[in-house]
């Protein structure tokens, strides 16, 4: 099935375009999606797992984890097929290269490192507080586009965290160069585990290598459950002390000397942003902190919280007190307003709401007109205050509207070649059919027409023709060797081909006969384009030599070759005749077709038997 999906379309919906992925556990491909008219990848499990009942599990698993999660920094799931085969995920398209190819083309900055970073500890951070661990973060699983925005993918093998304690299978699961000691273990995976994955891979970023290698996979997890990695500053002796403490703190064996959540990882990496370049004072501090953090953290935080606990409730009954007297002279001095129930007008046109409102006794008013390439033009994306409420009648009602999708001028790529227009279309996320006509003029896979035209307003995901040129229609060259010349014209002529010159060039051949086509240029069987022009030449028409051979009795293979120098001759001499023949050959006669003057001669072997001129 994966090796045939290029254009196939999976529930009339999603027509499946090309490879761009291949996993153990599925294979990804760029797809359009017809009815929303984007680019989307589509991730379809791998036909020998379809008999694996916990291939199947993890791959709902991965569903039901995905469709619960939307981050900006998390690739964005739109829909899931795990009722039947195939089975596939629909996600976001990202345009761009995974982590690991950033870090092999470059070393990266400080700067950069710490950017792409705290997006990736965003989106973990997103993922964990809704009980979701990665389990598998590597730099492979983390997409980078060409602004440095970073989009976290692949959850094949996350799980929901329950209340209960999470115990990993004996199955060792992810990538071993990024699997944290308790993974290698078979013990609890919590956050942690993954927090423990992003400081190999932060140290990956710093250094470009992985802080454990070895000759096997039971060596690398051998390595990561009972050896200190190299320091980062052998690999870069300038990193700022505080952001190697980082890593450190995050590659701690133990978990409960890592960081417990992603937050915690974030506010001190933003410490490390805040005191560059200056980190010497503060970086023994902050590591001090970290150390003594978990000894403290309960009893401080149980602290803080009874206080706060108490004055919450104070001010609570302070409030109602306070609350009940104005509320008692409101009642009094001030005449009831009337209030209705709030109506809900999103997704409705921007008309129909603000008449809705009117109806109901409110005042819509546009607050905010923004483009959406989701939301069609003059519809209601949001409101500001919640239906189903009763609200005062004649309140104002903030909307939000949508202005479509935002266009743009159809960029001009008529003389282009079609990989060049094809990387500015893409860029505009407009939907490229090409079409290939033939030209005698325009060059073989160059633009020759868009459709619509240049500066044509269009919008994201619009569809646009582009008419390549094939270049010009081509014809097989015929053989005419042996014919007339006029024969010769004729057979080019049906085929759209032309004789170079109406008058041939002359070339003796002692194979044809006289007047007939001895040579031609292109070569029968090549490919050639229509009105082109053959070259021809033909065998003199003034007269013929006869020539008679005769054999030796040695040697035992005589070769006989005949030079003609006439007017028919360009070159000092041509051969027009050469054969080889066994000894004591019976006589062979030939007819040498010359242009008078003409001299003949005849070789043995080299040796000069026959001469005669005519």
């Amino acid at each position: 099935m994966m090796g045939g999906m290029g254009g196939r379309t999976l529930d009339e919906r999603y027509e499946v375009l090309e490879k761009i992925g291949d996993g153990g556990m599925a294979v990804v491909y760029r797809a359009r999606d017809l009815l929303e008219r984007r680019i989307v990848a589509v991730k379809i499990l791998r036909q020998e797992h379809l008999s694996d009942e916990d291939f199947i599990r993890r791959f709902r698993r991965e569903a039901e984890a995905s469709l619960r999660l939307h981050h900006p920094h998390l690739v964005e799931f739109y829909d899931v097929n795990a009722a039947s085969e195939p089975y596939y995920l629909v996600m976001e398209y990202v345009d761009g290269v995974n982590l690991q190819q950033l870090i092999s083309g470059e070393q990266l900055s400080y700067e950069r490192i710490l950017y792409i970073a705290l997006q990736i500890i965003d989106g973990l951070s997103y993922a964990h507080a809704n009980k979701i661990v990665h389990r598998d973060i590597k730099p492979q699983n983390i997409l980078v586009a060409s602004d440095d925005t970073v989009k976290i993918t692949d959850f094949g093998i996350a799980v929901l965290v329950t209340t209960s304690t999470l115990v990993n299978t004996r199955n060792v699961i992810g990538s071993v160069h990024y699997l944290s000691p308790e993974q290698a273990k078979g013990e609890p995976i919590t956050e942690q585990s993954d927090l423990y994955s992003l400081g190999v891979v932060l140290y990956e970023m710093i250094s470009g290598v992985v802080p454990f290698q070895g000759d096997s996979p039971v060596a690398i997890i051998m390595k990561h459950t009972q050896e200190e990695p190299l320091p980062l500053s052998e690999w870069r002796p300038d990193i700022p002390a505080a952001l190697e403490d980082v890593v450190i703190t995050l590659l701690a064996k133990d978990p409960r000397n890592r960081y417990r959540h992603a937050l915690d990882v974030r506010d001190d990496l933003e410490q490390v942003i805040e005191e560059l370049p200056e980190l010497e004072e503060s970086s023994l501090l902050r590591r001090l902190r970290r150390f003594t953090r978990n000894d403290s953290a309960n009893q401080l935080e149980k602290r803080l919280s009874n206080q706060l606990l108490r004055w919450l409730l104070t001010f609570s009954l302070l409030a109602c007190l306070i609350g009940g007297a104005l509320y008692g002279a409101w009642e009094l001095l001030i005449p009831k307003r009337q209030t209705a129930s709030m109506p809900n007008v999103v997704g409705m046109h921007i008309q129909a709401g603000l008449e809705k409102l009117q109806e109901t006794g409110f005042l819509g008013v546009i607050s905010e007109e923004v483009y959406d390439s989701r939301i069609p033009e003059g519809q209601i994306i949001r409101q500001d205050m919640q239906p189903g409420l009763n609200s005062f009648t004649g309140s104002e009602v903030g909307l939000v509207v949508s202005l479509g999708k935002e266009t743009f001028p159809f960029p001009n790529v008529v003389g282009q070649s079609e990989q060049q227009a094809n990387l500015v279309l893409s860029a505009k996320k407009l939907l490229i059919t090409p079409k290939m006509e033939h030209s005698a003029t325009v060059p073989e896979n160059i633009v020759m027409q868009q459709i619509p035209e240049a500066n044509t307003m269009l919008a994201e995901g619009a569809e646009v023709t582009l008419i390549i040129s094939s270049g010009p229609q081509r014809v097989q060259m015929p053989l005419v060797l042996g014919m007339s010349f006029d024969d010769a014209r004729k057979v080019l002529e049906q085929l759209e081909l032309l004789p170079a010159v109406d008058t041939p060039k002359i070339r003796a051949d002692a194979a044809y006969s006289p007047g007939a086509i001895t040579a031609q240029l292109p070569q029968a069987g090549e490919m050639v384009a229509k009105n082109s022009r053959v070259e021809l030449w033909t065998n003199p028409t003034q007269g013929e030599v006869e020539l008679v051979i005769t054999f030796d009795s040695e040697p035992a293979l005589q070769v006989i070759r005949v030079e003609v120098d006439d007017q028919s001759i360009v070159e000092p001499s041509r051969v027009v005749y050469e054969q080889s023949f066994p000894a004591n050959s019976l006589p062979r006669r030939l007819n040498i077709p010359v242009e008078p003057p003409a001299v003949i001669r005849v070789y043995r072997n080299g040796v000069l038997i026959h001469m005669e001129t005519r």
